[in-house]
């Protein structure tokens, strides 16, 4: 319980002379029986501050767990010979009340000697025995304090009390650390004082504190060894009794270590963002080489049917090509904002068709924003839907129109709509079974993003693609 060889306690000491008062003694003690010895903590007209457990009156009450009272110790056979009777201090009377703590363990006594026998009342060992109990009452709170002491100075920072005068009142063992000054030291003096130079830049958030309104900052604190200067966080914690600041808790934990990791996660986030950039641009770049030499191969060809599909597979690479583009102008590596996105694609496939100006494109998408493994298979999707109503849609037709549409609704669900109002899909019409490869590609796409694709006849054509959208 660290009571024993600690300092005298005044309180201890005012309550061991009242038992001595009570029982008009001479000596009172407050003894502690340890493994073989007997230690005062608190002691009464006793010079010496321990005994020899074995020799000693207090074992007899820890022993038996009761009280005792021993009228003439020479008449008594268990003490006539004792040392402490035939010699000093020259025990004759002894009265001692165990120290019992609440789990019911028997610390040693509260006890009062004379050098003469007497015979003492029931009043006096009543009140004795009340007296014994405060002792107790001191013994637990002590405990309590320890274990709290324990605790606040475990707290990874400072912690302290510091009243309406700026004083400090309690305070933990981290300021021997911070500052170089132990708690027990630190008790009465000053924030201004403990401060010193650093003091006007706190200034403002301590009467801000006195008025009762919380603070918290961060603030330089300098290496009391010379070492580069700790940065703290701070917070005061005004203490408000019926609309009365009494003072403020101090809280102060360093985040040195989290201030240099920040800076390092900046510098790595920075590195990572460049990096992606290039590998976006990169990437970007090796697909416009695909593509154009898609091209080059296109302008060697004379086969009608090669050279289609050739230009649909540049446009699956150029949709692809695009996502990246978008990726490395935004500069946000995690989302595509898709309504930029959907006026590029439609743009290039429009131009790489060589379609009509008479079929006219309109396009409402909201500004959704896909995460890039979301982007690319919608893109796709898009880029095939786009590009089978041109090529098929407007057959025989002098104008036509296209509509393209994605809105959220409801939020977490994106539709994306192509429709047109071209002569329509045969009433046989059955995607899965489609032996067209852009069909086969929007069926497995949309599969790919667990999204449904609803298909609307009669005047033209309706693909509705339904999908999540799943959380960045």
């Amino acid at each position: 319980m660290g009571l024993l060889d600690t300092e005298a306690d005044p309180t201890l000491d005012a309550l061991t002379a009242l038992a001595a008062e009570i029982m008009d003694v001479p000596i009172a003690l407050v003894s502690l029986v340890d493994v073989d010895r007997q230690w005062f903590k608190s002691r009464v007209g006793l010079a010496v501050a321990q005994t020899a457990r074995d020799v000693s009156f207090c074992g007899h009450v820890v022993s038996d767990g009761a009280p005792m009272v021993v009228s003439d110790a020479l008449v008594d056979p268990r003490f006539a010979d004792n040392p402490l009777v035939t010699g000093d201090p020259r025990v004759r009377f002894y009265a001692g009340f165990p120290l019992r703590t609440s789990t019911g363990f028997d610390l040693g006594t509260l006890c009062t000697i004379d050098h003469r026998p007497r015979q003492p009342t029931d009043k006096q060992l009543r009140m004795l025995r009340q007296v014994a109990t405060l002792v107790m009452q001191w013994v637990e709170a002590h405990r309590q304090q320890a274990a709290a002491r324990q605790v606040v100075d475990g707290v990874p920072g400072m912690l302290a009390y510091w009243d309406h005068e700026q004083r400090c009142r309690f305070a933990n063992l981290a300021y021997q650390d911070w500052f170089g000054i132990s708690p027990e030291a630190l008790l009465g003096k000053t924030l201004e004082e403990l401060l010193g130079p650093i003091y006007p830049r706190n200034r403002p958030y301590i009467e801000a504190a006195l008025r009762g309104e919380a603070q918290m900052f961060e603030r330089e604190i300098p290496d009391r060894h010379g070492g580069p200067p700790r940065t703290s966080q701070a917070h005061y914690l005004p203490h408000v009794v019926e609309g009365q600041v009494l003072g403020f808790v101090v809280m102060v934990v360093d985040i040195s270590n989290r201030k240099r990791l920040e800076a390092e996660l900046t510098t790595t986030a920075q590195e990572r963002e460049v990096l992606l950039k290039e590998v976006h641009h990169r990437v970007k770049n090796n697909l416009q080489i695909i593509s154009s030499l898609i091209n080059m191969q296109i302008d060697k060809l004379n086969d009608r049917p090669s050279i289609a599909a050739l230009r649909d597979c540049q446009n699956r690479v150029l949709s692809i090509s695009m996502i990246h583009q978008q990726l490395y102008q935004v500069g946000d590596f995690a989302r595509v904002p898709f309504s930029d996105y959907a006026r590029s694609v439609a743009s290039a496939i429009f131009h790489a068709q060589g379609t009509s100006p008479n079929v006219d494109l309109e396009l409402d998408v909201e500004n959704v924003s896909l995460t890039v493994d979301t982007a690319v298979p919608c893109g796709l999707i898009l880029s095939e839907l786009i590009t089978n109503a041109l090529k098929h849609a407007f057959a025989g037709r002098a104008r036509g129109e296209l509509r393209v549409t994605m809105t959220e609704e409801p939020p977490g669900e994106v539709t994306l709509c192509v429709a047109d109002d071209g002569v329509g899909l045969p009433p046989s019409f059955d995607l899965e079974r489609s032996r067209s490869l852009g069909l086969q590609l929007i069926y497995q796409l949309t599969q790919q993003i667990s999204g449904t694709v609803d298909i609307t006849g009669g005047h033209g054509t309706t693909f509705r693609v339904r999908f999540p959208r799943r959380p960045s």
